[in-house]
């Protein structure tokens, strides 16, 4: 009787985890939690029902006054209706996180796609700059070869007209300017 009244004790208990469980669920919403605490509503009266005979015709008689085989019945009802509340309740959760997990790897596939986007951007971006100092610096080559050649007057306006705020522009535009401070200076000379 004592493992008997122990073990009715542990079951009460769980079903006042579970209310608790069940009402903070409902807070949440959904139809879920509607159809889990239907079940747990059925399992609960089972429970109740199983526990009173208990408590009634076992732990308060001074006779066992109940068949076993009605008292296992029962206990085998209450029982099922606790396994079926749980199966059902973890297949919703179940079906829950996989929803979350779903819409969380769609998030992460949403932000690898927009990385990659963006780098692809950046490297395209990347090309285009590239490209474009290349171009400048060889305008510049061509013009110092042309200097070196002896031809101030195209070496200087070809370097002028390409010109700008960074680096090749500004070689290019120093290129210039000596292009035309020489053809000066030789102009100087022959006159």
């Amino acid at each position: 009787r004592t493992l008997l009244a122990e073990l009715a004790g542990l079951a009460r208990a769980g079903q006042r985890r579970i209310d608790g469980g069940i009402a903070q669920a409902a807070k949440a919403g959904g139809a879920d939690v509607a159809t889990v605490a239907s079940l747990y509503g059925s399992a609960k009266a089972l429970t109740g029902q199983f526990l009173g005979r208990l408590d009634q015709d076992v732990l308060r008689s001074d006779q066992i006054t109940i068949a076993p085989t009605r008292y296992f019945d029962e206990a085998t009802i209450a029982i099922d209706a606790q396994f079926k509340l749980y199966d059902e309740a973890i297949g919703r959760i179940d079906g829950l996180l996989a929803a979350r997990v779903a819409r969380l790897q769609a998030q992460m596939i949403t932000v690898i796609g927009a990385v990659v986007a963006v780098t692809l951007l950046l490297f395209v971006v990347a090309i285009v700059m590239a490209r474009d100092f290349i171009r400048r610096i060889g305008r510049a080559t061509r013009a110092a070869e042309r200097i070196a050649q002896g031809d101030l007057r195209s070496a200087g306006g070809s370097a002028a007209l390409a010109a700008g705020e960074d680096e090749a522009g500004r070689l290019l535009a120093a290129i210039g300017e000596m292009a035309a401070g020489l053809n000066r200076i030789v102009v100087g000379i022959r006159n």
